[in-house]
């Protein structure tokens, strides 16, 4: 993995994804929480500078195959020459068709080239001494953020789009609407109207395509074959991409039959464990906030793609889709500078600002759950799930008052690691030696820039099902001594420790996996941090994990079992997916939670020997230091060679 992605799978993040295919992706484990994650939040930003401090929050060049001229035959037959003739128009007609498959820039998009060279900004960019890849940070004029990767070894070229709105800002009577737009974007452009287009241009150059809509973002991305032999499909492609952003058509034709490809893919849904337990635990949030609501979209919430759909499309391209709030990554094997003409010829005409965070509609709101006890009694949620499986999840939603701070020093990252810990004296020893737990993991469920919703997913055995009080109390013990003792200052030496060695020994990902990744960290830090950034972690995470600990209380605690044993308690059926659930009062657990008694084998971590602290190479003589070593590695060395 990539620098980028590395963070991606180590920071305990889940982002909420719904792809156009399922093809890409893996359906997460409905038998287990998550963990491989991703970072949910793209900060938007307003302002053009980029320079300046710590971020809150048409050219066209192709390259054509040379053809030479064949080589005379040793045997110069009439039937050899026909044939070399036939050869040689075939490949003509080759190069005309893909001459006529290269659109000529518009006069509007070489003007728009133009402005954009004018009010361009560039950035160095902070890697790895050890990545062979070069970087280039740029800010178009009208606002885009670009970072530009060229890798001399990369088979293919890729771009990805980060468009900083998402589920979370459907209209209220459009739920699924930013899904439904990602969809759309691919079904065809003022400039290539044909809705197969820019898949079968892709697929000819042995590429591949794909897209998702999170809570607060949108990614798009494309890859395209390069062959020095072949030449470059990327212009072609960046041409065709860049359309999505400025001219698309949302035809009647494609908005009605794309909405069978949105039921198709909620249909699938029905009967995934994951959906269904994310939107029964929606149901305990507050009903004024955008979180509590339907993502995803079907033919109903939709209208069947009607005019209205059509026009709420529209509406809603206008609005968010605008430069200030898009990021750009680009990379390939193609120079730098090669890969900045393209960008500025291709996306100089993106609309401009102003643009406000799609977020400022809902930043405002109280958090989705309550972070405070409240005057009513408190409840449980049992859920009855489509396979075999028993857990308990406990779910607090915690604000965020500085989101820089928290991007910058990973304090849940901390806490993640603490809550899945495997080491003597953690939550998962403890549970599974007592025989009521097979696997305890914490994970982030939901990262914005005003709230992070933060879980403990414990896999109960069926013994631990019937005494899951016992369990909960000890995940709450557990918590008590970290507040109590702290959390040791080499837990958060050591976290610094490995995310330095995964930055500076990053192999370079594929392009189509590198600009996926990185394209919507580019709203979180500075140009020069675009690539550190995101896997680094800063000095500071002590008091935001102080912060995080003492908000973690059974009082503000949302719980969740979930087995089939629990079926005679689930008298609801919920709206969406009809999944069976139901409540349960635990006035009494949580007044007993709330003084839960420190329990026998928990303690802080303790210090990790096993990560390296000296990486220097050893001398060349160090091995003959004890007698006859190096008179063994010869004679290793003679054995090999034999």
């Amino acid at each position: 993995q990539s620098g980028v992605s590395a963070l991606e799978a180590n920071s305990g993040v889940l982002r909420r994804l719904h792809f156009r295919s399922q093809s890409l992706r893996q359906q997460p484990n409905d038998d287990a929480p998550p963990t491989e994650s991703l970072r949910g939040l793209r900060r938007p930003l307003t302002e053009p500078a980029l320079e300046t401090g710590p971020l809150r929050s048409q050219i066209y060049v192709m390259r054509m195959p040379v053809l030479s001229p064949p080589s005379r035959p040793r045997c110069s037959s009439p039937s050899m020459r026909a044939a070399t003739e036939s050869a040689s128009r075939r490949a003509l007609l080759s190069l005309c068709s893909a001459l006529l498959a290269t659109p000529t820039p518009s006069p509007a998009a070489a003007a728009a080239a133009a402005a954009a060279a004018r009010g361009l900004q560039t950035f160095d960019i902070a890697a790895s001494n050890l990545d062979r890849r070069s970087f280039r940070g740029m800010q178009l004029s009208n606002g885009l953020r670009v970072l530009l990767c060229s890798d001399p070894e990369a088979g293919k070229a890729a771009a990805s789009m980060n468009v900083a709105v998402g589920s979370m800002s459907n209209p209220v009577e459009w739920p699924g609407l930013a899904h439904f737009c990602e969809h759309m974007l691919f079904l065809g452009t003022k400039r290539f109207p044909g809705e197969g287009e820019f898949e079968r241009f892709i697929a000819a150059n042995a590429g591949s395509n794909n897209a998702f809509t999170g809570s607060e973002e949108t990614n798009y991305f494309c890859a395209a074959l390069y062959t020095r032999s072949n030449g470059d499909a990327l212009p072609g492609a960046l041409t065709r991409f860049a359309d999505f952003f400025t001219a698309p058509l949302f035809s009647e034709s494609g908005t009605t039959r794309e909405v069978d490809a949105i039921d198709a893919e909620h249909a699938k849904n029905l009967q995934s464990d994951f959906w269904r337990s994310d939107a029964v635990l929606r149901l305990r949030a507050r009903p004024d906030h955008p979180y509590s609501r339907f993502f995803t979209g079907n033919r109903q919430t939709l209208r069947g793609g009607d005019a209205d759909a059509r026009a709420a499309l529209f509406a809603f391209h206008r609005a968010f889709y605008r430069a200030p709030q898009m990021a750009l990554a680009v990379a390939g094997p193609q120079s730098l500078d090669a890969l900045q003409r393209l960008v500025q010829a291709n996306f100089g005409a993106l609309p401009p600002g102003p643009a406000p965070p799609a977020s400022a509609a809902y930043d405002a709101l109280p958090p989705p759950f309550d972070t405070q006890p409240q005057a009513e009694p408190p409840v449980a949620t049992v859920l009855v799930p489509v396979r075999e499986q028993r857990s308990v999840t406990v779910t607090w939603c915690l604000p965020v008052e500085d989101p820089d701070e928290w991007w910058r020093a990973k304090p849940d990252s901390t806490v993640v690691s603490l809550l899945s810990s495997r080491a003597q004296g953690g939550l998962t020893q403890l549970l599974k030696a007592k025989g009521l737990a097979s696997s305890v993991d914490g994970s982030i469920d939901e990262f914005t820039r005003s709230f992070v919703v933060l879980t403990a997913y414990i896999g109960l055995t069926p013994q631990g099902l019937q005494r899951w009080p016992e369990v909960v109390s000890a995940l709450f013990s557990y918590l008590a001594l970290l507040r109590e003792e702290g959390v040791p200052p080499h837990v958060y030496a050591e976290e610094r420790r490995m995310r330095e060695l995964a930055f500076a020994f990053a192999e370079p990902a594929p392009p189509s996996s590198f600009v996926q990744s990185a394209s919507g960290n580019l709203f979180l830090f500075p140009p020069r941090e675009w690539l550190r950034g995101p896997l680094l972690a800063g000095e500071g995470a002590e008091p935001l994990v102080r912060s995080i600990l003492e908000g973690l209380t059974p009082q503000a605690a949302v719980v969740k079992l979930t087995a089939r044993e629990l079926a005679p308690l689930a008298t609801r059926v919920e709206p969406v997916y009809s999944a069976s659930y139901g409540e349960m009062p635990i006035g009494r657990e949580v007044a007993a939670w709330s003084a839960a008694p420190r329990l026998d084998g928990l303690a802080v971590p303790p210090p990790n020997r096993f990560i390296p602290t000296d990486l220097s190479i050893k001398a060349r003589g160090a091995s003959t230091a004890q007698g006859g070593g190096g008179g063994a590695a010869r004679r290793v060395k003679e054995e090999a060679r034999r």
